[in-house]
């Protein structure tokens, strides 16, 4: 990742305000775990860019994964202020809501993007997720099993299904679905995890 960085730097010491390469370097300052020089390098995008609103929804996933849930939800609300049927910002709000441990604030961003789209596999799982981690498991068990019922060769939602499994205890159950997971990605490094 810091060779990523340091070829874009060399490109920005020419062309300081070119936007994809602003992007890029907030993006691989991100991946690389340096969130405050994403956010720095956001800030400087949005500044050339104000009305990006991609850039905008990235920049409040890099907040919350700095653990800057407030600040992460204030960039969401105002995504979603300014464009309500902006579904990306509604997913990217239930999924900061639920790591700030907001169940029913989580739950409720979900439901909206399900209100028009009920089969839309990303906000099932993360109403499948919000709900487990907030102890309802059959709850999130059922969310999970939606998403599955959507597209069943959706392997984060086989994984989430099981996990939720075997919280509930239910080991055989969930080893039955991870094995299926396995057999779509042999590769995929959460049911591995999951399987361990």
């Amino acid at each position: 990742m810091a060779a990523a960085i340091e070829e874009v730097e060399r490109f920005l010491e020419e062309h300081p305000d070119f936007p994809p390469a602003l992007e890029a370097r907030a993006t691989f300052e991100a991946w690389a775990g340096r969130y405050e020089a994403s956010l720095s390098t956001y800030a400087q995008l949005l500044a050339i860019a104000p009305d990006n609103a991609a850039a905008r929804r990235q920049q409040a996933q890099v907040l919350s994964w700095a653990s800057r849930f407030e600040a992460s939800r204030a960039v969401y609300d105002s995504l979603l202020a300014a464009d309500p049927a902006d579904v990306e910002a509604r997913l990217g709000l239930g999924r900061v809501l639920t790591s700030a441990g907001d169940t029913p604030g989580a739950v409720a961003a979900y439901e909206r993007v399900l209100a028009d789209r009920p089969d839309h596999v990303g906000a099932l799982q993360g109403l499948g997720r919000a709900l487990s981690w907030g102890g309802r498991l059959v709850d999130g068990e059922g969310a999970y099993r939606r998403a599955v019922e959507a597209d069943g060769s959706d392997v984060p939602s086989l994984v989430g299904l099981a996990q939720v499994l075997r919280w509930q205890g239910r080991n055989a159950a969930a080893l039955e679905v991870l094995e299926r997971a396995g057999r779509l990605d042999p590769s995929d490094g959460d049911v591995r995890e999951q399987r361990r």
